[in-house]
């Protein structure tokens, strides 16, 4: 068991504050534990994350720099600053630490797509751009979806100025299934004349696949967040509501976990797997 007291408690307690969106309990705790862990490079690094979502880039910045200082190996926090001067329309010093980050760590996905991104965008190298991207593919690698769905975009509209219509039409609506509000993948699926019924359906099978993912590498907190998600948009999907009671469980959410079952039964009667696991529970 861990001691309250912690470094490691401490992170443990604001990473569940803020997957479950608790974030003033969030910002309390993360003032508390760097008064006491001073040198901690993750609560460096979570602090910048809940600054950056005021758009304080300039000050999330200096958290991220802070946090890379402290812990020189973790790519993470030299990509997160980067990203804030992206954020922040300094181009050229974004992609001098992407190309850093991608000599160091040449599979980065996160890194070849925003440093694709930038070369496309901004300085007009499309070719370049275009293979970074291009390269990231087929990488099994998690990366935040708002910032896929810009290097998802380029492609679709690179392949659509070559008239492959087909493959320019799939990148499409995997975007939408990443961010329906996407203004730029909505116009182009609109061009190609895409079906929302199916984005809606890629959408479902990509919040289980990461629900999945998250869950096979331990992090329940995120993993629940995606079956619910599928679950919200597909109320008849008892199995997302089922994997979402299995890891509310392993977070000791009880009563949230017996609620998921019960959906997961209601969505599918015959689905005996959520009758056994709610008389263990």
């Amino acid at each position: 068991m861990l001691n309250p007291t912690s470094l490691d408690s401490t992170i443990c307690e604001i990473a569940q504050f803020l997957a479950l969106y608790r974030t003033n309990e969030a910002k309390l705790a993360l003032e508390n534990g760097l008064d006491r862990f001073p040198t901690s490079p993750v609560l460096f690094l979570y602090q910048g994350e809940l600054v950056a979502t005021t758009k304080d880039f300039l000050s999330a910045e200096a958290y991220f720099i802070k946090s890379a200082q402290l812990w020189p190996n973790w790519i993470k926090s030299h990509y997160l600053t980067a990203l804030m001067k992206s954020k922040l329309k300094r181009y050229s010093d974004s992609a001098k630490k992407l190309r850093e980050i991608n000599k160091s760590r040449p599979n980065h996905k996160a890194t070849k797509n925003l440093l694709g991104i930038i070369e496309v965008r901004e300085f007009g190298n499309t070719e370049t751009g275009i293979n970074l991207l291009l390269s990231t593919a087929n990488s099994a690698d998690r990366i935040m979806p708002n910032d896929e769905v810009d290097g998802l975009v380029i492609l679709a509209n690179y392949y659509f100025k070559r008239n492959d219509k087909k493959k320019a039409l799939e990148l499409t609506q995997k975007a939408i299934a990443l961010n329906s509000n996407s203004f730029e993948a909505k116009q182009l699926l609109l061009l190609l004349g895409g079906n929302s019924k199916k984005v809606q359906a890629i959408k479902n099978e990509q919040s289980l696949y990461l629900g999945d993912q998250y869950a096979k590498n331990g992090d329940c907190l995120a993993a629940q967040a995606e079956y619910r998600a599928a679950f919200v948009a597909n109320s008849s999907n008892a199995l997302a509501a089922y994997k979402a009671a299995q890891c509310l469980w392993v977070l000791f959410q009880t009563r949230e976990a017996i609620e998921f079952l019960e959906k997961a039964i209601q969505a599918d009667p015959l689905f005996l797997q959520a009758y056994t696991l709610l008389a263990d529970y």
